[in-house]
């Protein structure tokens, strides 16, 4: 079994038996080394070779790491969350039962070099958290409204917020 099968096996685990909309407590004892990404989507487990968490390469291990545009990044995270059995929509004041939000930034870097991205999430008590690199503890902002929180030192030059819910779908393919 290929790392990427490995882990993307105890990402469907994981998943399964997680509860949603994730809370901020049950991550302040995690000391597992994953990034933004995984912590967003409440994945509670370590990708300590940083292959698999980013935009697109959950759901496929042939997706090159690099990002070239903010559509791409964008796309890259519906794909992956499709793969994962969420369904996702765009942002509005409500959310109904087992929803929650991420927001996800596309950082702006030098001419033709791939974009940087981070992603953040609003909590089940409403309030937005982030995990800022791989090994970083999750924080807590002090910032509770629908729309993406602002981020510190850095202008992305796009955010988009989707509200997205846990079904009970999975869609598992290619990797057995």
């Amino acid at each position: 079994m290929s790392y990427h099968e490995r882990i993307v096996q105890q990402i469907k685990d994981k998943v399964s038996e997680n509860s949603y909309p994730p809370t901020f407590e049950r991550k302040l004892l995690d000391l597992s080394v994953r990034n933004c990404y995984a912590y967003a989507l409440d994945l509670d487990i370590s990708d300590p070779q940083k292959r698999v968490f980013f935009p697109g390469c959950i759901s496929s291990e042939e997706e090159k790491l690099d990002i070239f545009s903010g559509l791409d990044l964008l796309e890259r995270l519906k794909k992956d969350l499709t793969f994962l059995g969420f369904s996702f929509r765009t942002n509005d004041q409500n959310l109904q039962e087992g929803e929650y939000r991420i927001a996800i930034y596309g950082l702006p870097t030098f001419h033709d070099m791939p974009i940087g991205f981070h992603i953040s999430r609003q909590d089940k008590d409403g309030y937005w958290s982030e995990k800022r690199n791989w090994k970083s503890k999750p924080e807590k902002l002090d910032y509770s409204d629908f729309e993406a929180p602002k981020l510190v030192g850095v202008t992305p030059f796009r955010t988009e917020v989707l509200i997205i819910k846990r079904i009970q779908t999975w869609h598992f393919k290619g990797c057995t």
